[in-house]
C-alpha cells in the first residue's frame, strides 16, 4: 500500500521535532539525563535516597520510585520545593508536575 506524498516542509518538521525536543528526541534525553545525573545535587542526599527518578513523561510530569508510603506523603508535601530546585536545569528540561511510584528504585540502564 503506497502512501500519500508529503510535502517536503511536513518531512523537515518531522526530521527536526527529533532534535528540538520533543517527545524521544534527542534534546529531551539529553535533558532528562542531566536531571538522572544531578539529582542528588538538586534535591539533596536525604531525598536522592528514599526516591529516584525513574522517567520524564510527555507534558513534564516526572515519575519517581520512592520507597514507601511514608515518603510518598512527605515528598507530596515538598513537591513545590523540589520542583523549584529542578527549574535550575537548562531550558528544556521544565517539570510541571511530580508523580510517585512506591517500591524500591529500578536500576537504570548504563549501555
Amino acid at each position: 500500500m503506497k502512501r500519500a506524498p508529503r510535502s517536503v516542509g511536513e518531512i523537515l518538521d518531522r526530521s527536526l521535532g527529533w532534535v528540538k525536543g520533543e517527545k524521544g528526541s534527542l534534546k529531551g534525553s539529553l535533558h532528562e539525563s542531566e536531571l538522572f545525573n544531578r539529582w542528588e545535587e538538586l534535591v539533596g542526599e536525604e531525598i536522592s535516597q528514599a526516591a529516584k527518578p525513574e522517567r520524564i513523561l510527555q507534558g513534564g510530569i516526572l515519575i519517581l520510585r520512592v520507597d514507601d508510603a511514608a515518603w510518598v506523603q512527605e515528598l507530596q508535601l515538598r513537591a513545590p520545593e523540589i520542583l523549584e530546585r529542578l527549574r535550575t536545569l537548562r531550558e528544556g528540561a521544565r517539570i510541571s508536575q511530580i508523580r510517585m511510584k512506591t517500591g524500591a528504585p529500578k536500576k537504570r540502564k548504563t549501555d
